[in-house]
């Protein structure tokens, strides 16, 4: 369930609400929840707000953040983020760069809590 907050040529920013499902399948073993398991599924909330700006005519933001909640073990949650920049170098060629961000407050044994990725690239648009 969504809804807009405002909404006009130049962007928009919207709210979001739901109920997900994560089922994980692990190579090997893993403790989860105080438990050895090879898959592991759990029922979370979702939280969500989105955003998109048109800050020049050739450049555009764009974001949303997440949140995921884990239903069943209180406290845990992961979170997302997804941020982009792109900007026009003609008509056809774009220029973008998008950072990304995931969370986990609990990964599993010897994991990473978060991960980061940057991504730059040139995009061809056709219409």
């Amino acid at each position: 369930m969504g809804r807009h907050v405002w909404q006009e040529e130049r962007g928009f920013f919207d709210v979001s609400v739901g109920l997900g499902y994560t089922y994980d399948r692990y190579i090997r073993s893993t403790d989860i929840a105080g438990a050895m398991r090879d898959r592991y599924g759990r029922l979370e909330l979702v939280l969500a707000e989105e955003s998109s700006h048109k800050l020049t005519e050739t450049t555009s933001l764009r974001q949303k953040f997440s949140l995921y909640p884990d239903l069943r073990d209180s406290g845990k949650y992961r979170a997302v983020l997804d941020t982009g920049l792109t900007v026009a170098m003609t008509q056809t060629l774009n220029l973008s760069a998008g950072l990304s961000y995931r969370y986990d407050s609990d990964p599993g044994t010897n994991l990473k809590k978060a991960d980061t990725m940057f991504v730059t690239g040139v995009s061809l648009r056709f219409d």
